[in-house]
Formats: structure tokens, C-alpha cells, sequence
């Protein structure tokens, strides 16, 4: 029994353990029972090597309930061994449900539901050699009918990037975050220190690492319910006072009896080959900046066209191709983008187009009137 827990400590992880155990010949003890029933003499599980190294029975002790009391019998293996065990037993879970130890870290593991309850699960696709993450309802995936409407996918980095914009945002905001803590009723003192508490988690808010953002939404959020048109975050508000004051938080998930519920205007749309996330303009959340490289590329390919143009460098269509190495049917086609309004082209170049904005709804062509443009392409008049 001791060989188990060294080795575990010295492999790290029980599905290595296991393989080890597997390939040396260990097997659980051979046990008759007073009817002359043989079990055991098998190899172990996974789920039986977990329940071994965290059943306190082989340091001399005993559970009951949650309690551990001293047992009357001796242990087998050496306390320091059990503590040890213990200590890398957490570790290896709080890794797991961060998400730390991941390639891809899927911020809202766990945490994102469609409207019939089911849950969505992490799932990616390579093309071109371009990894495209998406959250994915259980439903599709073990090939069960939906809701009329419900969303089957979406995309990952979307949906991670609204839910965190909105999270920085009820951070930053005094009153709702009084709201969203409950705390409105506190004296003067505890409302300065949550606010002061969330406006400094707001400010780092991009600095922490993906396991430390992982870790606060697991804490504060309940669930997020995914809907046609919109999101619902349910923020637990007991939670969200303990983790601003610094305190221990844990909720079970099921029994969400304090509830701060945000709602985020949202629906999926497909943009190219991608499906995207759409946030309505004026909502309030906002998306990063997200540089599209294809739509950057053909717009500054155009920039200096019609000047060549007009100083007869660029005879026909044929040597614009020729001067952009490019087919002489997809010169002609992205000419038209050299008209696009300066203030169009300045935000493709900075990655604040529209979300839906791609090449090949430009190529379907656009108005010349750079206010009709602004109008058709959904941006938003700054002036």
C-alpha cells in the first residue's frame, strides 16, 4: 500500500498511476467472502485509486461524514506520506477545474447552459491551419433534438470575451455592484470596500493569468444560460462578497437562492467560416479589437489604386493584376474597396469593424456615399 502512495507522488497524476500499477502486476487484494465468493485480484480503476488516496483509514484514522476522527487501529503508511499525498491530491484538482494545464483554456467550462439545461461543452475545429474554438450543447453531441431556437454552438472566444467585458464592467460600476453583492443596505464603510475591491480586480482584470480569471468566474458565476438572442448570467452574490473581501468562496451550483441575474444582448451569426457572436451596437459591452487580416490585406492592397490610376501608371485591369500579382477577376472585384470612407478603412486597419464584416460580404458591393456605407455596413456615425 505504500508503494501506491510513493508513486503517486512520484508520478503526479492517477491515470499514470494506474499505468504503472498496470504494467508492475499491483492488483487489489484477493478477498473471500463466508459463502466461498472470490472478488478482488483485479487491476485498479482510476476511480478506485482516488477513493484509496484519500481514505484516511491507511494513516490510522477514520471518516464519518466529514469528519476525520483517530481510529483504533495502526496505520500503514506514515502520516508526512498521507499529508503529502493529500496536498498534491488539491493541487491536481484545483488545476483541473482552473483549467491551467489545458493547450486551449476554455474559460467558461462548466459554467455555460442552452435553455433546455443542457450543457456546452469545449469543443475545436482546424482549418487551414487555423484553430477555431467553440462551446458545443451536449445535446448535439449525443445527437438529441433541441429547443426551437436554442443555440447547438458557439464560439469560444466570443462568448469568453463578452462575458469578461461584462464582468470588468459590473466591477467598474459602483451601483451595480452594490447591487450585484447585495449590499446596499451596508453601512458606509463595507460599500467603499467592495467598490474600491472591484474597481482594482477590474484594473488587473487583464494582467491575471487565464487560471486566476478561470478561478473567478467558477466562484462567482452560477450559470450562464445561452438563448437565441441574449445571454443570462447569473452572478451568486454571496460569492462575489466573499471573493471581494478576500475570502474563500464555493458554491455547489444547484441551490442558487442569492442571484444577481445580467442579461447580454447576443445572438450567433455565421460571418464567412466562421460563426460569430454578435454584440448589438449601444449595448454597452464592449469587444476588443479583433484585426481581420484577409479584409486588412485587401484594403490596403487598394490604397494607392486610384491614385495610379489617375497618373495612367494603371492602363487596364489586366495591369493592375499584373502590379499586384493577384487574379485579374479579383482586381477588378476588390477595386471598389479604394472608395470606402476613411474612417471605414481606419477602424478594419485597427480591428473595430463590425463583427460580421468579412471580404466576401464587401465584394457583394456597397454604396458610394460614404453615410449609406456607414449605414449598410453597420458602423456606428462617431461624429
Amino acid at each position: 500500500m505504500k508503494r501506491i502512495f510513493e508513486l503517486y507522488l512520484e508520478l503526479g497524476c492517477v491515470a499514470k498511476l494506474k499505468d504503472r500499477l498496470d504494467r508492475e502486476g499491483l492488483r487489489s487484494k484477493v478477498r473471500r467472502s463466508k459463502a466461498g465468493q472470490r472478488s478482488g485480484g483485479s487491476s485498479y480503476s482510476r476511480g478506485a485509486l482516488y477513493c484509496l488516496l484519500q481514505n484516511p483509514i491507511y494513516v490510522g484514522k477514520v471518516r464519518h461524514r466529514d469528519a476525520i476522527y483517530a481510529g483504533e487501529h495502526a496505520g500503514v503508511i506514515p502520516e508526512q506520506l498521507w499529508d503529502k499525498v493529500q496536498e498534491r491530491l488539491r493541487a491536481n484538482c484545483k488545476t483541473r477545474r482552473t483549467g491551467s494545464n489545458a493547450k486551449s483554456p476554455s474559460l467558461l467550462v462548466g459554467l455555460l447552459f442552452d435553455p433546455d439545461g443542457n450543457r456546452f461543452t469545449p469543443f475545436h475545429a482546424d482549418r487551414r491551419g487555423k484553430r477555431y474554438r467553440y462551446y458545443v450543447s451536449q445535446a448535439k453531441i449525443q445527437g438529441r433534438s433541441t429547443g426551437h431556437g436554442s443555440p447547438i454552438r458557439v464560439p469560444a472566444r466570443d462568448i469568453e470575451e463578452i462575458v469578461c467585458s461584462r464582468i470588468q464592467s459590473l466591477l467598474r460600476s459602483p451601483e451595480e455592484l452594490l447591487h450585484a453583492t447585495g449590499a446596499e443596505g451596508n453601512d458606509a464603510a463595507a460599500c467603499k470596500l467592495f467598490i474600491t475591491a472591484g474597481k482594482h480586480l477590474a484594473k488587473t482584470w487583464p494582467s491575471r493569468s487565464t487560471s486566476e480569471q478561470r478561478e473567478f468566474l467558477c466562484n462567482v458565476i452560477g450559470r450562464i444560460d445561452v438563448h437565441e438572442t441574449e445571454l443570462q448570467m447569473a452572478v451568486v452574490q454571496s460569492a462575489l462578497r466573499a471573493v471581494l473581501l478576500g475570502e474563500q468562496s464555493a458554491h455547489d451550483g444547484k441551490s442558487l437562492q442569492d442571484v444577481f441575474t445580467i442579461t447580454i444582448d447576443a445572438r450567433v451569426k455565421r460571418c464567412g467560416w466562421e460563426v460569430r457572436l454578435v454584440v448589438p451596437a449601444g449595448t454597452g459591452t464592449q469587444m476588443p479589437n479583433r484585426p481581420v487580416l484577409p479584409l486588412i490585406k485587401a484594403v490596403a492592397r487598394v490604397h494607392r489604386w486610384p491614385e495610379k490610376i489617375m497618373c495612367g501608371e494603371f492602363q487596364s485591369r489586366q495591369s493592375i493584376a499584373q502590379f499586384a500579382k493577384v487574379d485579374q477577376r479579383y482586381a477588378g472585384r476588390i477595386l471598389q474597396f479604394a472608395f470606402l470612407a476613411p474612417d471605414i478603412v481606419e477602424a478594419i486597419l485597427e480591428g473595430r469593424q463590425p463583427a460580421d464584416l468579412t471580404v466576401q460580404r464587401l465584394l457583394r458591393g456597397f454604396p458610394l456615399s460614404w453615410a449609406e456605407q456607414r449605414k449598410e455596413l453597420d458602423f456606428v456615425s462617431e461624429s
